[in-house]
């Protein structure tokens, strides 16, 4: 799965698993982002999207809170 506004891409075995894989990385990038005090990309809207006639579009979503809580816990541990 590629994210038109991110850096990267991810993949999985089949297309539930490539979803999850690409909400997990969504959650990384954008914890990573907003962490660093950047401003987060705006997201193309879905129908400027064009893929090949094999591809598909869709829509990944991510809890951003639950990444964003790990990142201050995984701060907080190498701050010890």
């Amino acid at each position: 799965m590629e994210f038109p506004d991110l850096y990267g891409m991810t993949q999985g075995k089949d297309i539930d698993d490539a979803k999850e894989m690409a909400s997990d990385y969504l959650g990384i990038v954008l914890s990573d982002i907003i962490e660093a005090g950047e401003e987060l990309p705006v997201p193309t809207n879905i129908e400027d999207i064009k893929v090949d006639e094999d591809s598909i579009v869709s829509l990944i979503s991510v809890e951003l809170d639950e990444y964003l809580m790990i990142g201050k816990m995984m701060k907080l541990e190498w701050e010890k």
